[in-house]
């Protein structure tokens, strides 16, 4: 809110409401400029109460005010409020004038959020290409490792101890394998490889390896119904989901919280699937990850 004035205490009281002012996406708003996304002229602001920076208005002795929305994609960012000392009419040069000041501050606006978007999409290509090289060359190292690890144990003469630690060599390389698969889905270098995956053991696998990322101030539980299907899915893939989504939840309670991973059984009927964008009717097995 610019004031052109002298400031002063009731002036100041309707800055810092003005300020304030503003509304949750999709939840009901107070005044048509924010709720329907059009200009609105107030010519007795003594009688909205709608508002509280507008009581505000009509404290500090002013007494009409038009209202100009924001508009990005047919949807109100902001509103630009005009006030007047003295009563006014509804002023159709001056509203125009407001709404195409305003249509360029959008318009300004939403080409920053656009050129935001995609300077972080750059951003994200740059790393995936990062990934995609170690995710290669450390594969490389792997393949040697395990190659000379089965060598090894091909010598039929190696004692008890020798052939233990020979295959936890093995295994150890295997899962580090897997970790480099994880590297290649998340630069989008790798196609899928759907095959026969039990969900519950992917979870429970995977669900160790994320109560050591999200740390000691998240607790992990875990609720997985029994006898569920066999299922044709991307194990690895399956499994950069969950940790990303735990990340995610970790990053979002600073000061430590809960995430719960649940899969059930569902049915869908036909009439629930025509509600549904792309579903169609059947049993599914539903995975739900939430904090």
């Amino acid at each position: 809110l610019a004031l052109w004035h002298r400031p002063n205490g009731q002036f100041a009281t309707l800055r810092s409401g003005s300020e304030q002012t503003g509304f949750v996406a999709r939840s009901p708003a107070p005044l048509p400029a924010w709720r329907e996304g059009r200009s609105e002229w107030i010519g007795n602001l003594q009688a909205e109460t709608n508002a509280s920076d507008l009581a505000a208005a009509a404290q500090a002795g002013l007494s009409s005010v038009l209202l100009v929305p924001l508009l990005i994609q047919g949807a109100a960012i902001g509103v630009m409020k005009l006030f007047s000392r003295e009563p006014r009419q509804q002023d159709l040069a001056i509203q125009q004038l407001l709404e195409g000041l305003c249509a360029q501050i959008a318009q300004f606006l939403d080409r920053a959020q656009v050129e935001a978007q995609l300077r972080k999409s750059q951003k994200m290509e740059a790393i995936g290409q990062l990934a995609s090289g170690v995710a290669h060359d450390f594969n490389n190292q792997l393949t040697v490792i395990a190659g000379n690890a089965n060598l090894l144990l091909m010598d039929e003469q190696l004692n008890l101890e020798t052939v233990t630690g020979l295959k936890e060599i093995s295994a150890a390389a295997k899962r580090a394998s897997s970790l480099t698969q994880q590297l290649l889905a998340f630069s989008r270098r790798q196609l899928m490889h759907a095959s026969a995956v039990q969900i519950n053991k992917v979870i429970t696998e995977t669900a160790r390896m994320l109560e050591r990322v999200v740390g000691e101030t998240i607790k992990l539980e875990t609720s997985l119904a029994p006898g569920l299907p066999i299922l044709r899915a991307d194990e690895s893939m399956l499994g950069q989901v969950l940790l990303g989504l735990a990340l995610h939840a970790r990053d979002s309670m600073p000061q430590g919280g809960q995430v719960f991973i649940t899969t059930e059984m569902i049915r869908i009927d036909p009439d629930h699937a025509r509600r549904i964008p792309e579903a169609t009717p059947g049993s599914f097995v539903r995975l739900t990850v939430r904090d």
